[in-house]
């Protein structure tokens, strides 16, 4: 299906234990838009030849503004799993309500999981399957809606809290009853609160830390966003824990900044040795005069046909500035 999209130019495939990813290359041009809409609608028709098993296909545009523009280590707390948990619920949130920003994510700690461990033997001695269990507790731990009561003119929503609150809840969870005796699934299985596997670390100066990454909205400007959120971190600093301590890691906003001063110093060392070195063969100020002025009066049609042209200042118009 995706190799019969317009203007493929390259397709690569990659698969691993849980997960597939198609990564498709197009010619230079290429409406993404109408690109991403056409695979779309592809994928949808062959859906129901998918196993049942399988997750809902995720369709991604990538594209350069989705970098992170901002790139911060947060450690100081022992427990990564709290640490993360931390900054997902509170660091992560206030970030993504700063203007320009796009995308935030956080990046390594520990993620808590609770493990059901079950003992093959006693869950046959009890003719029970795994699959049982499984249909179980995910019905067991939901939020449903009830409905709504009305009470003079007042209508009140209902809603059924059923998630499991601790690891104790979960242990006993009833699973059947046996010879009219509940079957708890603490009888059967070992329930254990611990985390996810690792499959990667993260590590600044040698120490354990969650790296919060921030992605900046195609149509804002990389310092301004960057600017507002370095000043959103500077004021929650009151509110976190003493112990926290944030480093910057990366910031396109340094960059930029220098190559834009680069450029500027290069533009005016290159006008100044140009109306010397006019002057020194010419040996005569009414040509150089000339050339002194047309520098200045060039950059400026310059500027005003990248604003008429809607262009930003980028790597790209920097470097034919230098």
């Amino acid at each position: 299906v995706a190799s019969t999209a317009t203007n493929l130019k390259h397709i690569y495939s990659s698969s691993q234990a849980g997960t597939s990813t198609i990564r498709l290359e197009f010619e230079w041009g290429t409406n993404l838009d109408v690109v991403t809409e056409d695979i779309r609608s592809k994928i949808s028709r062959i859906k129901k030849f998918l196993p049942d098993t399988v997750d809902e296909p995720i369709i991604i545009k990538s594209d350069i503004s989705m970098m992170p523009v901002l790139i911060y280590s947060i450690s100081g707390i022992s427990d990564q799993v709290y640490l993360k948990q931390y900054v997902e619920d509170n660091i992560v949130p206030a970030i993504e309500r700063v203007e320009g920003v796009g995308t935030v994510f956080a990046l390594g700690g520990l993620t808590r999981e609770i493990q059901v461990r079950i003992d093959n033997k006693r869950l046959k001695s009890y003719n029970l399957s795994s699959d049982q269990i499984t249909n179980i507790l995910r019905y067991q731990n939901i939020n449903v809606s009830g409905g709504y009561i009305v009470k003079g003119y007042t209508e009140y929503l209902v809603r059924v809290v059923g998630e499991y609150k601790n690891i104790n809840e979960i242990r006993n969870t009833i699973i059947a009853n046996y010879e009219g005796t509940p079957i708890y699934l603490k009888d059967v299985a070992e329930v254990v609160d611990t985390y996810k596997d690792k499959r990667h670390y993260t590590r600044v100066d040698g120490e354990p830390s969650v790296l919060l990454a921030v992605s900046k909205q195609s149509s804002s400007n990389t310092v301004q966003v960057i600017d507002r959120v370095q000043k959103a971190m500077k004021g929650m600093k009151n509110r976190l824990p003493e112990n926290i301590e944030i480093k910057n890691v990366m910031n396109q906003g340094d960059t930029i900044k220098k190559t834009l001063y680069n450029t500027l110093m290069n533009g005016v060392v290159g006008a100044i040795l140009a109306i010397v070195i006019v002057f020194l063969f010419l040996r005569n100020w009414r040509p150089t005069l000339v050339i002194a002025l047309s520098i200045p009066i060039s950059i400026i049609i310059t500027f005003i046909g990248l604003y008429l042209m809607d262009y930003t200042f980028n790597i790209l118009t920097l470097i034919g500035f230098a």
